[in-house]
């Protein structure tokens, strides 16, 4: 079977979605050696490679407008031309033109037009929803990203034969909000790669927090700065804590500016505790696992996530985890974390002044949450995609075709 997989995302300052992309892909390549799989890229990827992998790289097509002409009139002729069986896209974006296939199909057009519709059905597309964040929280969003994503969720809901979504909270709010015409709606839990876990070497802990001037003992959160991910509500309930606390265990924030930050920012100013707040921005991600080693606690009373890469990649480097109630994130955390609702900020602060306080409930937490993320991984992940691959592609073999078993 022919496979073709929109890896645009897969960029090096990349957010969770390109993480997704680029993790399912690298584990479908380790999996699978009998289907052939080629890959769309904006820019080249060093290492990921494959003897059944076929890398394009589309220059040029990294603004919006652009990415649409090639999604609906680039790619189509592109399946077509090379028999691809399924598109997968895991980031939201499916052609628009098959929507209307059944308009198209009986008209005397061109079979070279008709292909654009993709008529005959000769590819069929599965898709990826991460979450349907800017329909529940749309003041989270600009409206430029509100309409975006409104469309690509429509659009895919009435397009896609198959889709997959990493929690069950998000397939109820998908098929609530945008009823799709195809109930083919799979949970595929995500993961985090091999790379997150305790890091004790000294020398790596201490060149990451050289790097990033970290204080000795600290509170982190990571995530982009942007107003779903809740920030300007955790500085409030770090300045409710008391000021020694404040002073031995700083808040470190981790993650690149996002919409809406001046404004979260400047609240934050607003508090007058800009000396208990360190901001480091993007961290690289080979220096993710020590960063979250380095960490006292990690607390993450993000308002909205369709997965929550954070608090697993926390607590598979035995870090102790304060997150949100809701959504998908008591699905990813269990009971190896302690809940709070994100939007009482006496909560969170009381919370995190507990834990921070006790140690032998620190060490309890990182034990959980440890064995908590053993219970994720991408090979599993990646076994259940490609069952919806090739199943979406009347392959019809996912049981017992060859696939790597080490």
């Amino acid at each position: 079977m022919r496979i073709a997989i929109d890896g645009r995302t897969i960029v090096h300052d990349r957010s969770g979605v390109g993480t997704y992309a680029d993790q399912i892909v690298r584990s479908l390549l380790r999996l699978d050696d009998r289907n052939e799989y080629f890959l769309f890229l904006v820019e080249d990827v060093p290492g990921l490679e494959a003897p059944n992998l076929t890398k394009l790289t589309i220059e040029g097509y990294d603004r919006m407008i652009l990415n649409r002409w090639w999604e609906n009139v680039l790619l189509p002729g592109y399946l077509s031309r090379h028999d691809i069986d399924v598109y997968f896209s895991p980031s939201y974006a499916l052609p628009v033109l098959p929507r209307f296939r059944a308009l198209v199909a009986p008209l005397p057009l061109p079979e070279s037009w008709k292909s654009l519709f993709n008529t005959r059905r000769a590819t069929r597309y599965v898709v990826t929803i991460h979450d349907v964040i800017a329909a529940i929280r749309p003041e989270t969003f600009t409206p430029k990203m509100r309409m975006w994503q409104s469309l690509f969720s429509r659009n895919a809901a009435a397009v896609a034969d198959s889709t997959i979504v990493g929690s069950e909270s998000t397939k109820r709010d998908f098929i609530r909000i945008y009823r799709p015409s195809n109930r083919d709606i799979t949970v595929v839990p995500y993961s985090v790669d091999e790379r997150y876990a305790p890091v004790s070497d000294a020398a790596t802990l201490q060149r990451v927090k050289t790097r990033y001037s970290l204080p000795d003992a600290f509170a982190l959160c990571v995530g982009t700065i942007e107003p779903r991910k809740n920030v300007t509500g955790l500085a409030k309930a770090y300045a409710l804590l008391p000021a020694q606390t404040r002073r031995d265990f700083p808040l470190v924030l981790c993650g690149a500016l996002g919409w809406y930050s001046e404004q979260i920012l400047s609240e934050i100013r607003s508090l007058a505790i800009a000396d208990s707040i360190r901001m480091i921005g993007f961290a690289e991600h080979d220096d993710m696992p020590a960063l979250y080693s380095l960490a006292t606690l990690f607390v993450y009373p993000s308002l909205y996530e369709g997965f929550g890469y954070p608090p697993l990649e926390a607590m598979a480097c035995g870090v102790p985890v304060i997150t949100s109630n809701t959504s998908s994130l008591p699905e990813v955390v269990g009971d190896a974390g302690i809940m709070i609702d994100p939007q009482n900020e006496i909560a969170l602060a009381r919370q995190i002044e507990r834990l921070l306080a006790n140690a032998p409930l620190r060490v309890q937490l990182g034990k959980k949450g440890l064995a908590r993320a053993t219970q994720f991984g991408w090979e599993r992940t990646a076994r259940q995609t490609l069952a919806i691959l090739e199943t979406a592609g009347g392959d019809g073999r996912a049981s017992t075709h060859r696939v790597r078993t080490t």
